[in-house]
């Protein structure tokens, strides 16, 4: 079948060079340890004294009545502050927008996770490893937080910092950024980078890449012919087709790997459409 091929494809090119910018490799990469996480969390937010204790990765929060997430990275430090740490390849229309869901998310996780109601309530982060720069001013990093107009910050504990990976200069967060498009382990500046990339290029760090990809595979099968068949039965075959190849195009988006072209191929869209889905997908 050309879908398979495609995604077989796609799936071999991401082995032979894995970078911690793709979807499968960084899912990976942080589920082997806290280390990486914790490179991460302090280059970006200048905070040499943070400590992670735990990492879960592709953490599901569903919602009651209302959209959930999946967040690619959520961390949590031993202070018991919580940082969720996202990769985006592209598509950053809207980013703001879908950041400012998953920072709401992410504090109505703190309050179920936590028995002190507000007055636990920890410090909550959303941080999105960018590709390019989202907001255009060359700067390495964006860190928005609620403030009054004089600059006080209003002391809620949230945060959503974009992080510019375009960046490239001779400090600690050029060199992340370097580190983060590299798939060579020898050309990386930071240990645990270095370790991360050895890692997936080993066999055990091969096999997981493979398990993952397969169980995205999979699960996006299922997952969408179940939401095209009940699409099916509510309004009309023709309908329910639509809406599958719609999903399987941003499923793919999220995966980071494909071109426009390629999601075309798989799902029978045209280029003009799956741009429309790449639109859609960003505000999700």
């Amino acid at each position: 079948m050309e879908r398979r091929k495609l995604f077989d494809q796609a799936k071999r090119q991401m082995m032979e060079h894995p970078t911690l910018m793709d979807d499968v490799p960084f899912t990976v990469a942080m589920r082997r340890g806290m280390a990486l996480a914790q490179l991460i969390i302090r280059t970006t937010l200048s905070r040499d004294d943070l400590v992670v204790r735990k990492v879960h990765v592709q953490e599901k929060i569903p919602g009651v009545g209302y959209k959930g997430v999946v967040f690619d990275a959520l961390c949590i430090d031993s202070c018991g502050n919580m940082y969720d740490v996202e990769g985006q390849k592209g598509h950053f229309e809207n980013l703001p927008k879908r950041a400012e869901f998953y920072e709401a998310m992410l504090t109505v996780h703190s309050l179920e996770a936590g028995s002190h109601g507000y007055t636990g309530m920890p410090h909550r982060c959303v941080i999105f490893i960018c590709d390019g720069d989202v907001v255009g001013k060359g700067r390495p990093v964006y860190d928005y937080r609620w403030r009054l107009d004089d600059g006080e910050e209003l002391g809620n504990g949230g945060c959503i910092v974009f992080v510019n990976g375009e960046y490239r200069a001779d400090d600690a967060i050029g060199h992340l950024m370097a580190d983060m498009d590299q798939s060579d382990p020898e050309r990386a500046f930071n240990e645990e980078v270095r370790e991360s990339l050895t890692m997936l290029a080993g066999e055990e760090g091969l096999k997981e890449m493979s398990d993952e990809w397969e169980k995205i595979y999979q699960e996006m099968h299922d997952e969408i012919y179940a939401k095209g068949k009940a699409e099916w039965e509510a309004n009309g075959e023709a309908r329910g087709e639509s809406r599958m190849q719609r999903e399987v195009a941003q499923r793919m988006l999220k995966i980071g790997t494909y071109s426009i072209e390629e999601i075309s191929k798989i799902t029978g869209l045209s280029a003009d459409q799956v741009s429309e889905a790449a639109a859609k997908y960003a505000v999700q």
